[in-house]
């Protein structure tokens, strides 16, 4: 069975480069790049995931209300209909409120 030799322009390409002691081509480089660039957001929103995100009520609410339907109701399905619910209310209540004080 033949060996099948790495292609440049993949990470495994810049990997054989370097172990064959060479300088990678540019399309190895960029592939090499792209790749740690790809590995450094995984583990960034890995790290976000597991920390959690703390936003204001009014934020939350207002990017709801912005959002297609789809998209509300899967934060309806993640973050529980009354929670949303009481998060447009107050919504509501503040924009209410700032028009009465303009």
């Amino acid at each position: 069975m033949k060996k099948r030799t790495a292609k440049c322009g993949t990470e495994s390409g810049y990997q054989r480069h370097h172990r064959l002691g060479e300088t990678a081509c540019r399309a190895c480089l960029d592939a090499k790049r792209d790749s740690n660039r790809r590995r450094y957001i995984i583990s960034r929103s890995k790290h976000v995931l597991e920390k959690g995100v703390n936003l204001p009520a009014l934020t939350v609410a207002r990017m709801y209300l912005l959002s297609p339907v789809d998209v509300q109701l899967e934060l309806d399905r993640i973050i529980a209909p009354d929670v949303v619910d009481e998060l447009v209310r107050l919504h509501d209540h503040y924009v209410d409120l700032t028009r009465k004080a303009s």
